[in-house]
């Protein structure tokens, strides 16, 4: 059964990858570039590299990450870079990036898409939480920045009664 269950992961992985390969040669050269910004992003995110992290932003951005009460700036962002995986029970030890949509206006793009982080808990068991995000990113010095973003977590489903 283990083994089936493996196999159909791996499989699904393999569609998901197929689909994500389908979907680069339909983007154009800009969209291309945002989501490889993206990717910039988690992988700073993952390897908690604060510099590399916050060059991602715009000086004047302005987003509101589910975890905040308040929007924040890029001063918020320098001040506490990984606000959410401070606690070594959050360390992300993986991610996956599951795109929904890109378009590009010119100097400016909006994507989004969903994250998928999972983290090894102190007890040993893995946590995953899934996020929606929304970034507007703009193309500044020929470099696109992040100027704009909200977030939201995605909650499992309630069990069917």
């Amino acid at each position: 059964m283990r083994g089936l269950a493996l196999g159909v992961l791996g499989l699904s992985w393999l569609l998901s990858a197929a689909a994500a390969v389908a979907q680069e040669a339909s983007l154009t050269k800009e969209q291309q570039e945002v989501w490889n910004r993206e990717e910039a992003y988690w992988h700073a995110v993952r390897a908690r590299d604060a510099n590399a992290y916050i060059a991602l932003w715009h000086e004047d951005f302005v987003g509101w990450p589910y975890f905040d009460e308040e929007p924040i700036r890029k001063s918020d962002v320098r001040k506490n870079p990984f606000p959410w995986v401070r606690n070594s029970n959050n360390a992300m030890e993986t991610f996956e990036i599951t795109r929904k949509a890109v378009q590009v206006f010119g100097e400016t793009a909006v994507v989004h898409y969903l994250v998928t982080g999972r983290s090894k808990q102190s007890d040993g068991k893995v946590a995953v939480r899934v996020s929606r995000i929304t970034h507007m990113w703009m193309r500044s010095g020929g470099v696109w920045l992040i100027v704009g973003g909200m977030s939201s977590r995605v909650e499992p489903p309630e069990p069917s009664k």
